[in-house]
């Protein structure tokens, strides 16, 4: 063999060596490849539970919104009992100042007597009859809603790009190669090359 020959054959070999490595460092870089996108996949799915989680249940999203709007039905419900109330005691403090004969009932339903009358009192006395009065409710404060915390938001969605994380893991990796055993299709030789 002469040196161009060997020469040749020397970068015949090389070329066979440098097509093997690049077939191992694409398989390399395959593997941190499919990482990557299972990665982006599981930010991708984390921001979007968040964003939709945040929408429909957190504080000031949808549900807290319709609950919230509940509380102002509510209290213009109140309002408007407040406002009947608030009408009827302005009219009694207008009898009370100038009607003498609602001066003096006022004064017997609160235990006041003439000096020629007598007090009968009387025991289980049903009471509930008495004028009805708004029912007082809690107002509505600056900060409370009943939307699912920030915090367990995020746990959850966190949750949710684990949850894709893993099926990208999972899915994204190539099964492995098995040998082919074909014990079903024995090979037969050709009659014509005699090859199997």
């Amino acid at each position: 063999m002469d040196a161009s020959s060997q020469h040749v054959a020397s970068g015949q070999g090389s070329a066979a060596r440098r097509s093997f490595s690049s077939k191992n460092s694409s398989s390399r870089r395959r593997i941190p490849q499919a990482i990557a996108d299972s990665l982006s996949n599981a930010l991708c799915a984390s921001i979007i539970a968040y964003c939709v989680l945040s929408l429909i249940a957190g504080q000031a999203g949808f549900l807290a919104y319709r609950e919230v709007k509940a509380d102002i039905a509510r209290m213009e419900l109140q309002l408007k009992a407040f406002s009947m109330e608030n009408a009827a005691l302005s009219e009694s403090k207008e009898a009370l100042v100038s009607d003498r004969d609602r001066i003096a009932r006022e004064a017997r339903s609160i235990g006041y007597i003439r000096t020629d009358e007598k007090i009968i009192q009387l025991t289980n006395v049903d009471t509930t009859l008495a004028s009805p009065r708004a029912e007082r409710l809690e107002p509505i404060r600056s900060g409370r809603s009943s939307g699912l915390p920030d915090g367990i938001i995020k746990l959850l969605s966190l949750l949710t790009g684990a949850a894709v994380l893993l099926a990208s893991l999972v899915m994204g990796y190539p099964p492995r190669k098995r040998q082919k055993t074909s014990s079903a299709n024995p090979k037969v030789p050709c009659p014509e090359t005699g090859r199997a």
